[in-house]
């Protein structure tokens, strides 16, 4: 049985592969480590689900049937349902969205309540099963993060600001945004970060255009400046009648560099001539 792998960001379609229900991905030892770890703590945790339409839905992840250790190759379980990248991009309508701009909040609530730090979090690797009551968790390349007891408000939104809020701001219009990440930019005036603690590339490389070649410690002023300007350029935006997912256009960067240079250019640019760009 052939199943047609979901278009969404980011995805390397020469490292994923699906068929007779297995999806097999190239990948390395660090993620089956991580999916692993997520699935001994779900199936011996009392925090392995979440409301969906005043539903319980239970938190899964791919159950691992292989391990090619030759080709670096892992089988998983195929996990059915729809991806949440694509939901967000059909659904327009707000009265729509309503229900799946709740699950994204419940899926950030559940992170911070269960210290779970899952760096990978994004609507293109949520799965929504309906008719199972399921909610599907299904790629662990970035660090995976298990404290076992909730993160307080300021130290998970400090590590939510990077790539988690971006992911999700692509695909999430700025009501909702404020809706699943309340306060997201509170931070002390007095606080810095090494530039080892930044886990995103794209992030270092925008603090370096803008405020030139930093030393070992960055301050928060700085570093949120560039995450305020990252997530601001990939939320989507109505203009004349119609829907535009900047998320689209800069995902189509070959590399960093290329991304971080769009970034630079939708942020000169007068938000009323984006669709120019972005529809070249």
């Amino acid at each position: 049985m052939q199943i047609e792998i979901p278009h969404v960001t980011s995805l390397e379609s020469s490292k994923v592969f699906i068929e007779d229900l297995t999806v097999r991905k190239i990948t390395g030892l660090d993620e089956i480590r991580r999916l692993s770890k997520l699935q001994r703590f779900l199936s011996n945790s009392e925090n392995n689900h979440l409301t969906f339409e005043k539903q319980s839905f239970d938190i899964q992840v791919p159950k691992i049937l292989k391990w090619d250790y030759k080709n670096s190759i892992i089988g998983m379980a195929f996990c059915s349902g729809s991806n949440l990248e694509n939901i967000l991009v059909d659904t327009i309508n707000y009265n729509d969205r309503e229900k799946y701009v709740h699950l994204c909040a419940e899926i950030i609530s559940w992170m911070k309540n269960s210290g779970v730090l899952w760096h990978d979090a994004a609507p293109r690797n949520i799965i929504l099963n309906t008719e199972k009551k399921t909610v599907s968790l299904v790629d662990f390349e970035r660090p995976l993060d298990i404290k076992g007891k909730p993160y307080n408000n300021f130290d998970f939104k400090r590590h939510i600001r990077g790539n988690i809020h971006e992911e999700f701001c692509a695909f999430l219009f700025e009501d909702e945004q404020q809706y699943v990440f309340p306060k997201i930019w509170d931070y002390k005036a007095t606080d810095s970060y090494s530039r080892n603690s930044i886990t995103s590339h794209r992030q270092l490389m925008l603090v370096d255009k803008i405020f030139g070649q930093s030393n070992e410690n960055i301050p928060a002023s700085q570093l949120i400046s560039v995450q305020k300007i990252m997530s601001s350029v990939v939320t989507p935006y109505h203009f004349q009648g119609k829907v535009y997912f900047p998320m689209l256009y800069l995902a189509k960067s070959q590399g960093p560099e290329e991304y971080i240079n769009r970034v630079i250019k939708l942020k000169n640019t007068p938000k009323e001539k984006w669709q120019e760009i972005i529809l070249n």
